[in-house]
């Protein structure tokens, strides 16, 4: 089966969303992927649409390969995971990937992320304000 057909289908339906193992976190998180496939191309800076301790559904700008392993980063390099691709589809803004981290990240790394974005957006409003 080739790539574009994997997306196809994961197009017409998205099992993934009825077997979840624990509910995901509407979170907003600048990372960077890394793909195995290219060492020397540079990372894509994306961010996820929901995380949990299990995967996340990244919003990327090219769609990604269905069974890739892709290593995620923090925008700082101070967290790190690895994780499975399952599904793609395209969506009006770019595409979405579901991702199945390969190791669970421990809960205080979702914390981290979590309080990580929340600064960063409250510096963002603080520079907006007085700029």
């Amino acid at each position: 089966m080739s790539g574009n057909s994997q997306i196809e289908e994961s197009r017409i339906g998205n099992p993934a969303r009825t077997r979840r193992k624990e509910p995901r976190n509407q979170l907003s998180i600048q990372l960077k992927l890394h793909r195995q496939s290219g060492a020397s191309t540079p990372p894509l800076v994306i961010r996820t649409e929901n995380i949990s301790r299990y995967g996340a559904c990244l919003v990327t700008a090219q769609p990604l390969e269905i069974g890739e392993v892709v290593r995620l980063t923090c925008v700082n390099d101070e967290c790190e995971m690895r994780g499975t691709v399952k599904y793609v589809r395209q969506a009006e803004d770019g595409w979405r990937a579901g991702v199945e981290f390969v190791a669970f990240p421990k809960k205080w790394l979702i914390m981290q992320l979590a309080v990580t974005a929340m600064m960063e957006g409250a510096q963002s409003r603080r520079r907006r304000i007085s700029g």
